[in-house]
């Protein structure tokens, strides 16, 4: 039976949301251990996370569940479309679009119409 592979990004990543979410931390001027504080009291402790965790989410060898990314989104004060798609958020640039195609934008785009 062949083993279950996982698609990745170009540069092996697991997620594309990890450099949105150091983007976001930075600019909030948040240490990793106050992200995951934040993580567990928006979440209300249904996720609790470690140090270690977001290290994992940033450097993007962990998969990150759409529960998470809005529990993410919650902590940053930020629009969780904006963490898995990049572009613009309430007009205010946030970080570039990366490895999302051009057809699936434009797809995901229509869908909301």
């Amino acid at each position: 039976m062949p083993k279950e592979s996982r698609i990745r990004t170009e540069d092996g990543r697991y997620n594309q949301i990890g450099l949105r979410v150091t983007e976001r931390r930075t600019a909030l001027d948040l240490s990793k251990s106050e992200l995951a504080r934040r993580i567990g009291k928006s979440s209300r402790g249904r996720w609790v996370v470690s140090r270690l965790v977001v290290f994992e989410i940033e450097i993007g060898i962990r998969i990150v569940s759409d529960l998470e990314i809005i529990q993410l989104a919650n902590a940053l004060d930020c629009d969780p479309k904006w963490l898995f798609l990049g572009g613009t958020s309430d007009g205010v640039s946030l970080g570039e679009t990366t490895g999302v195609s051009s057809i699936l934008l434009e797809e995901l785009g229509q869908a909301s119409k």
